[in-house]
């Protein structure tokens, strides 16, 4: 009798959690997408498609919330074509999903920092999403491999207390960068520092 007690809650709370995912599924909230592979991104318009076993799929994501593979909120301007993404929603016509929440899983929750000697650095400029300028260099890091690291206008870079510039990084230099990583595309954006530990010898 005593042992009935003790499930009796457990089984309550467990068909109080298969319920919910019923309705929640009967709202239009179900998860409709997963793992597919962006291949296109509107930020205007917040419409993305989706490929997954050689289907289309068309992401109306303009009432959607955005998040990083650890439930972090983010921004549909950082989703990167080939990145994997879930979606939760509901169908519509063909294969569009109006979307109530995108989880893009290729980034992560938030700023880490990376450790590593740079190997290359890129003469060209590039410009992000969000139409934010940026130029960038390589690393081998310690423990994710190969990086590209982004460095924007506000990123600070510093070698012990001095202010230095991008024309300051060289090969062979040993770095320590903070910014969010990508690990479908390994490189680090949303640089926020730069900081040199060692000159290339």
């Amino acid at each position: 009798m005593r042992k009935a007690k003790i499930f009796l809650p457990a089984i309550f709370l467990l068909a109080f959690f298969v319920v919910a995912d019923k309705i929640e599924a009967k709202a239009g909230n179900g998860i409709q997408l997963k793992n597919a592979v962006i291949t296109t991104v509107d930020t205007e318009n917040k419409i993305i498609t989706a490929e997954k076993n050689g289907m289309t799929h068309t992401v109306d994501a303009s009432s959607a919330t955005f998040r990083r593979k650890y439930g972090a909120k983010c921004d549909i301007y950082e989703l990167t074509m080939g990145d994997y993404i879930w979606v939760w929603g509901r169908m519509s016509e063909g294969n569009t999903i109006i979307a109530k929440k995108v989880k893009d899983y290729s980034i992560q929750k938030w700023r880490g920092s990376f450790v590593g000697t740079i190997t290359a650095i890129d003469s060209g400029s590039y410009t992000d999403n969000q139409g934010r300028n940026y130029r960038q260099f390589t690393i081998e890091s310690r423990h994710r491999g190969e990086q590209t690291v982004r460095v924007y206008e506000t990123t600070r870079i510093q070698y012990r207390k001095e202010s230095k510039t991008f024309s300051d990084l060289a090969v062979g230099q040993e770095i320590v960068a903070k910014g969010t990583w990508n690990n479908t595309h390994s490189f680090v954006y949303d640089t926020k520092w730069i900081k040199i530990r060692k000159l290339a010898e």
